[in-house]
């Protein structure tokens, strides 16, 4: 982590998200200096009058650009969502709503007799919720277990991770993710080609040698996304995402293979 963070900083740079614009800079009619010139006398009627008649034209080229670009956008999304592609669908009507709004959404306590406005509060109201749906309680039925069919041990599957194995499991991670606490997306881990995969190796032997799994491949940030369905103030009504490491999904994925 130490090493490839900050190396793709120093030759990516921060990711930076353009929220795209209705407003046409080159618009010459727009971008009229009558306004600097009455604004240089306003105490001239005929300069007034001038001003007057080129900011009624521009809000109506103003909402006349901001209609066009409206439509033409609508026009892509539905193309994209006659086509299936989700993915550019959904980054179309980025485009248009632009990122999302931080800040704390009021909740209902677990009750739901007050309104939970103070952010401390908030924050333990949804570690509550969470809690709660994550932690369930279970119990093991010896009977089923013995039921099982009873196998010979695999001891191939003790072999350490290979080079080849790890640059499967990184080519098999899925892009345009959302990554975990240590902010590295997997398109950086395919990039890296084959130094970073003999990295990976022996980082995996390192965890198969000592029987210990990095705790920050097992700490996974918690976000929730609104179900749109309900009110907004209710934890039920919101769908817990984890964000896990990256490098931990590929020690998954070879495990999984």
């Amino acid at each position: 982590r130490d090493t490839v963070h900050p190396s793709a900083m120093d030759s990516l740079g921060p990711v930076s998200r353009i929220h795209q614009y209705w407003f046409d800079e080159n618009n010459k009619e727009i971008k009229n200096q009558k306004h600097r010139t009455y604004l240089s006398d306003t105490s001239s009627v005929s300069k007034r009058a001038a001003y007057s008649e080129i900011f009624n034209t521009v809000q109506t080229r103003l909402r006349n650009m901001q209609d066009s670009w409206l439509s033409n956008k609508a026009d892509e999304i539905q193309s994209f969502a006659d086509r299936k592609d989700m993915m550019k669908f959904y980054d179309a009507l980025m485009t248009v709503y632009g990122p999302q709004t931080s800040g704390t959404t009021p909740l209902l306590s677990a009750d739901g007799t007050s309104l939970l406005t103070d952010k401390e509060a908030i924050l333990k109201r949804w570690v509550e919720h969470f809690d709660s749906v994550l932690n369930r309680p279970s119990s093991i039925n010896d009977d089923a277990i013995n039921w099982l069919p009873q196998v010979e041990c695999n001891l191939l599957l003790d072999e350490f991770p290979t080079v080849t194995e790890t640059t499967k499991a990184i080519k098999l991670l899925a892009s345009v993710k959302a990554r975990g606490s240590d902010a590295i997306p997997a398109e950086i881990y395919k990039a890296g080609g084959p130094t970073v995969a003999k990295k990976m190796a022996e980082l995996f032997h390192i965890i198969w040698r000592k029987e210990a799994i990095p705790q920050e491949f097992k700490d996974a940030p918690l976000i929730h996304l609104f179900k749109r369905k309900g009110i907004h103030q209710v934890c039920d009504n919101h769908r817990g995402i984890s964000l896990l490491s990256i490098a931990g999904k590929a020690l998954a994925r070879i495990l999984l293979n």
